[in-house]
């Protein structure tokens, strides 16, 4: 039994006992990582292999490049390309998040793929045609592969939680979609949409009320497991809060040949603009971008 056979064993027991599927899904990934790591070496020397890794890894620069490029412009208010340093940080904060989503698609799409891949190798059978053999092992190979199906729809599943936190409409909001329609002038549809609010708070309180002992063990494992929302709430502020950072300490001038306030730090965007940054506790993320004529010896302030 091999190293990675070991860890699908111990998160099938984890699973079986009923733990927290965060550690099923962490333990499962592990045990994947280490079945295929030699598939990846194999994969990179050879040159068609490096080719289609290259351009893995290019497609995921190409969308962290482009993610990082808004969200800074979201918060220093004007285009990167005036912040180049403060955009290639962004780059690296954005990089593992592209990477996982990108990675999420490829197994998802690995996982559709696998069984026609199977079934097409055993039409090919009879011409003498044999699969070839992705993992060194021998022991256990089918109900390895049995164990592997059912353990990355947890990893899946995780994944897709964190993916698919960003097309999440909260009723709080005022900019979600659920708001628009409860503020706008359908009276039909907005009431329609508050009855089944009621009924599904109705079930949802039900169940609260309920002395069942499954659903408390039930109630006791969620509560165990991750907060996807909070999670990609803490990194969707903390992102920026960073790239307001480092945009202030490191991209912006303390010094300036226009006139700025004492505790600010400048960039400037052309000879009659500049961006002034300023700490602010009470902004969003920490700082306080705003953009102001340059006055300066040459261009000076005209009382």
């Amino acid at each position: 039994m091999s190293l990675g056979q070991k860890f699908y064993l111990l998160a099938i027991g984890l699973l079986l006992l009923n733990q927290p599927l965060t550690w099923v899904a962490a333990i499962s990934l592990l045990a994947i990582l280490l079945e295929f790591w030699p598939v990846f070496e194999k994969v990179w020397n050879s040159l068609a292999g490096k080719a289609v890794l290259l351009l893995f890894y290019a497609i995921i620069a190409n969308f962290a490049l482009a993610n990082a490029s808004a969200v800074v412009n979201e918060v220093v208010g004007v285009p990167a390309q005036h912040f180049n340093y403060t955009h290639n940080f962004a780059i690296l904060l954005y990089i593992p998040a592209w990477f996982i989503i990108i990675s999420g698609i490829v197994m998802f799409m690995v996982q559709i793929m696998s069984p026609m891949y199977f079934v097409l190798m055993w039409l090919l059978k009879p011409l003498g045609i044999y699969s070839p053999k992705l993992v060194a092992y021998q022991a256990f190979h089918r109900i390895t592969f049995i164990i592997r199906i059912i353990l990355s729809v947890i990893v899946l599943y995780h994944l897709w939680m964190l993916i698919g936190l960003d097309f999440e409409d909260d009723i709080d909001d005022p900019n979600s979609q659920f708001s628009q329609v409860l503020m706008g002038p359908d009276e039909q549809i907005k009431e329609k949409i508050k009855s089944q609010l009621e009924q599904a708070q109705l079930v949802k309180d039900q169940k609260a009320l309920a002395n069942d002992d499954e659903v408390l063990r039930m109630d006791v494992n969620m509560d165990k497991e991750i907060d996807f929302k909070q999670v990609h709430q803490d990194y969707y502020r903390g992102v920026r809060k960073a790239i307001a950072f480092f945009a202030f300490t490191f991209e912006a001038d303390t010094f300036s040949r226009c006139d700025k306030a004492p505790d600010s730090h400048v960039v400037e965007l052309n000879d009659y603009e500049i961006l002034e940054i300023v700490p602010d506790k009470q902004s969003q993320y920490g700082y306080l971008f705003s953009i102001k004529q340059c006055y300066s010896a040459a261009f000076p302030l005209n009382k």
